[in-house]
């Protein structure tokens, strides 16, 4: 997924904010002892327990919320042998409820297998500290979903803007060692659709590469079929990336022959009196007429 996350970009906020939490009842779950996090900047400091997953909830900004659900096939037979996890998920209080901040597909087999959830429970853990928790998991994990990242920072990125207007595309992307360039193809790969996301069950396979080029065949077709034209013609999901790509750009090919390539020239002529006459040989759509009526207004003005 993204690079590191540098909090301390965010300015004196994260430092000093602390999350309004409750202690749980304590006959909710078994303490078994007392475990420490290290994080930038110190060290989170907490409780190790043992609960019923049923009483969990899950934190709504972690990034593999933003990506299809897991098949569990590989991790329910060790959960089940285990007797519940044995790797514990990464957990805090809000309002009085354990909420798991990183390690969903292991609440998920606890749940299915109706075993009890080990949860390292973090004290005093603010919003952004989860975020960077979250962050940090998703990161080390192997076959990443670059598709569903791109969603994730999207989101991110406009719940910082939501709190403070001026924050930037700049700072957010120099939050991830990144750059502004990289961050706006990143953002224009989570503006498509949803069936366009999910074209290819390979989901980890797809580099940000390969996503941009997706967006940009989607944004050419788009122009001459309506959504559910491109449906019914690309039939969607396929296996691979690669074949998805594939499909795309015989759509976006489509038609566009030599005696097309024809059709859509265009001639300009310049009169004695220096004025200009630009004559298009094919027929535009509303949405070609709306951008060359935009084009031409910019040009004169």
């Amino acid at each position: 997924m993204a690079k590191q996350i540098d909090l301390s970009i965010l300015g004196g906020a994260t430092s000093h904010a602390k999350y309004p939490s409750e202690m749980a009842d304590t006959n909710d779950y078994e303490v078994i002892g007392n475990v420490i996090k290290p994080v930038p900047g110190g060290e989170l400091k907490g409780r190790r327990i043992k609960i019923d997953a049923k009483k969990t909830s899950l934190f709504p900004d972690n990034p593999r919320n933003f990506a299809p659900k897991d098949d569990l096939a590989d991790l329910l037979p060790l959960i089940e042998k285990t007797g519940g996890n044995s790797t514990a998920v990464d957990g805090r209080l809000v309002q009085g409820k354990v909420e798991v901040i990183a390690g969903s597909r292991r609440r998920d087999a606890c749940l299915l297998l109706e075993l009890p959830l080990v949860v390292d429970l973090w004290d005093d853990v603010t919003h952004e500290m989860a975020c960077c928790i979250a962050d940090y998991e998703n990161s080390g994990r192997k076959g990443v979903d670059r598709i569903a990242d791109s969603c994730y920072l999207m989101h991110r990125f406009n719940t910082l803007k939501r709190s403070d207007p001026a924050f930037t595309i700049e700072k957010f992307a120099a939050m991830y060692n990144n750059k502004r360039r990289n961050m706006t193809t990143i953002f224009g790969i989570a503006k498509l659709p949803e069936w366009v996301r999910n074209c290819a069950l390979a989901r980890s396979e797809w580099s940000i590469r390969q996503a941009d080029t997706l967006r940009q065949y989607f944004e050419q077709v788009s122009t001459k079929f309506s959504e559910d034209e491109l449906k019914a013609r690309l039939n969607f999901p396929v296996k691979k990336p690669s074949q998805a790509l594939s499909m795309f750009k015989m759509l976006a090919k489509e038609g566009v022959g030599e005696s097309e390539k024809d059709k859509a020239a265009y001639k300009i002529n310049v009169g004695k009196g220096g004025a200009v006459t630009v004559k298009i040989e094919t027929v535009l759509n509303q949405e070609q007429q709306t951008k060359l009526d935009e084009f031409l207004k910019n040009l004169l003005a």
